[in-house]
This record gives structure tokens, C-alpha cells and sequence, in this order.
């Protein structure tokens, strides 16, 4: 597989590449809303998608993608609930978000493989950032 284009993530002003995919859960348990059409190689799951942590809680802010005919991927088309230029509560995010920041030390053409200067990581809860943890490469 090929390198793949993270999504991002804003945290304290700084954009962080966010080499994991919670959307995917969302996604998963909502097959009918998942019918992207393909990215490329380097965009195998057909989307890519915007985050942003404030204060604690973890927004999905916006999304890059095309259905199958073309039409642009909004967050109301994901969110009903969601209101048109609002961030979306991304409560069903549970686990650890890992992030590379920095300069890249090492590109591994494989999925999200490469090293980078430094690692972020988010443990979620339901949404809510619990701790961070910094991993000098």
C-alpha cells in the first residue's frame, strides 16, 4: 500500500498530522452515509478529514471527499444533526489519536509508516481529550 494522506488536527494553534482515522468508527457503524468515491492510492479511504481539539473536546471540522456522482461530501450530509458551518461533537471517538509533528526522519511508503520528529498522542474518551502524550523520536 502507499503512503496515505493523513487527516489533520489543530491543537493549541499548531496543525498536526493525524495518522489515525476516527472517522472510521462513525463511519463503520453508518455504512449507508460511506460511499466515497476513490482518492487515489494515496487516499484509499476516499476522504480527508479536518479536527480540531478545543479546550477538551475533540470537533470534526470539516471534510474533504465526492459521493459517487461527483457532489461534494458535507458534514450535513454525514451529520444530519449537524448545523452548516458548525464542528461536529465527535462523542463516538474513544482510544488513543496519534499525530506527527515536525520534520519527517524516515518516509516509509507504507500506510501511515513514516517517522516524524516528534509524536503526539490523544487519549479520547467519548469525545473528551483525557491526556497527551509527547514521544520524541
Amino acid at each position: 500500500m502507499t503512503a496515505q494522506v493523513p487527516d489533520l488536527l489543530t491543537f493549541n494553534g499548531e496543525e498536526l498530522l493525524l495518522v489515525s482515522e476516527p472517522l472510521g468508527v462513525w463511519l463503520h457503524d453508518h455504512p449507508e452515509l460511506a460511499r466515497f468515491q476513490g482518492g487515489g492510492t494515496s487516499l484509499m479511504r476516499g476522504y480527508r478529514a479536518k479536527w480540531a481539539i478545543e479546550g477538551r473536546f475533540l470537533l470534526l471540522v470539516d471534510i474533504e471527499a465526492e459521493f459517487p456522482d461527483g457532489s461534494p461530501v458535507s458534514l450535513q450530509a454525514l451529520f444530519p444533526h449537524a448545523r452548516k458551518g458548525n464542528p461536529v461533537d465527535a462523542y463516538w471517538v474513544n482510544g488513543h489519536l496519534r499525530c506527527m509533528r515536525g520534520e519527517m526522519l524516515e518516509y516509509v511508503h507504507l500506510g501511515y509508516a513514516s517517522r516524524y520528529e516528534e509524536e503526539v498522542l490523544f487519549l479520547v474518551l467519548k469525545g473528551t481529550v483525557h491526556h497527551v502524550h509527547y514521544i520524541e523520536n
